[in-house]
């Protein structure tokens, strides 16, 4: 029965031990793992690197993955730097705690003691992450210096890059990816509603909504063309429906690929396995098959983040905790100054009334 129904059945441990072994076994990266790269914290950089060295002559894309890892780079590197220059402003917003609590102290003098205290300690902690973060900053590529992630990958993936396509090819696959969205065979459908958007590069115009197709059609031309390659397996942080086989069972559980997908690469006659990861559990694999790489549990942590659409990750997660308890101290701070003035300020009304009182009996005795 499994012959008849390939795409149903996921690849046995054993099978998956001999095609990581296999030198007819070809690994291929998606765009949003390379690109995910900028996110993470040096070491887990350095192990994920490390691992495409390991594998070697095993590592391909397709044109169109480089394609859009070159023409987005500096849009996610960007980002990253908004959100460091976004937590120095928070750090100096702490720094200025002191000027929020003038107003209380001028009117409860006590408190002057307490409230120095406070904001010494407080300015401490502030300085302290704030050594961090520049640490960490000076790390990450900026827009005009010299990438040496990109360095790294162009080594890396020196002559494993696909052919530059056609605009008759591209055609035909925008044409063939109009009937395939509207039946919902993937993948790439999920990307219906970018709409019309397009650019162009080498004189080919590229529809956005294609993108994921262009690169799937491309990797079964390149297995086809090459039949010495047996297993593919495709790298993706890319956790959409049009990729993968999930079931709600006390939550999402992640099967596998797409039966469709399985079933479409092994109508090529070389092909024996198809299998896909996501970055961590890539690295964990890769931990587990090659020994001498001793990728740290923390990146295979940090990487199981990076299939959400809003993930942010500055390598420094006790950097975010340290904003969060800090704010949380600013804000009961503040609140307790609030309830102080409406302190200050009921004293005030009850003053006002005494003396209200006092103007009335003065009255009653005229």
């Amino acid at each position: 029965m499994k012959n008849s129904y390939k795409g149903f059945y996921s690849p046995t441990e054993n099978e998956l031990q001999d095609a990581w072994k296999s030198e007819n076994t070809i690994f291929i990266f998606d765009t949003n793992v390379l690109l995910n790269i900028y996110s993470y914290k040096e070491q887990t950089r350095t192990d994920f690197l490390l691992s495409l060295e390991t594998l070697n002559e095993k590592i391909w894309i397709p044109f169109h993955v480089g394609l859009e890892y070159q023409r987005r780079r500096l849009d996610i590197v960007s980002r990253e730097k908004s959100i460091f220059r976004s937590v120095f402003n928070k750090l100096e917003e702490l720094n200025k705690f002191k000027e929020n609590l003038n107003e209380i102290e001028e009117r409860f003098p006590e408190l002057v003691k307490h409230g120095d205290t406070l904001c010494s300690e407080l300015k401490l902690a502030v300085n302290k992450y704030k050594e961090i973060v520049e640490k960490i900053d000076k790390n990450q590529p900026c827009v005009r210096s010299h990438d040496t992630i990109r360095e790294k990958l162009n080594e890396l993936f020196n002559n494993k890059v696909g052919t530059e396509p056609e605009q008759t090819d591209i055609i035909e696959i925008e044409k063939e990816g109009e009937i395939r969205y509207t039946d919902k065979i993937p993948p790439g459908f999920k990307d219906a509603n970018k709409g019309d958007e397009f650019f162009y590069y080498g004189h080919v115009k590229y529809k956005n909504k294609y993108g994921d197709l262009i690169i799937w059609k491309k990797i079964l031309e390149y297995v086809k063309e090459n039949n010495d390659i047996n297993n593919v397996i495709f790298i993706t942080d890319d956790i959409k429906s049009d990729w993968w086989f999930s079931i709600d069972s006390g939550g999402k559980k992640t099967i596998g690929p797409n039966a469709l997908l399985i079933n479409e690469i092994k109508e090529i006659e070389n092909i024996n396995l198809f299998h896909m990861y996501t970055t961590s559990d890539f690295l964990s694999e890769a931990n587990k098959y090659y020994k001498e790489l001793k990728i740290s549990n923390s990146s295979i942590e940090e990487t199981k983040d990076s299939g959400r659409k809003d993930h942010i990750n500055l390598g420094h997660s006790s950097l975010s905790n340290m904003l969060k308890v800090l704010q949380s101290r600013e804000n009961s701070y503040l609140d307790e100054i609030e309830r102080m003035n409406k302190l200050a300020a009921n004293l005030k009304e009850i003053e006002r009334m005494n003396k209200l009182a006092a103007n009335l009996k003065e009255i009653e005795r005229m």
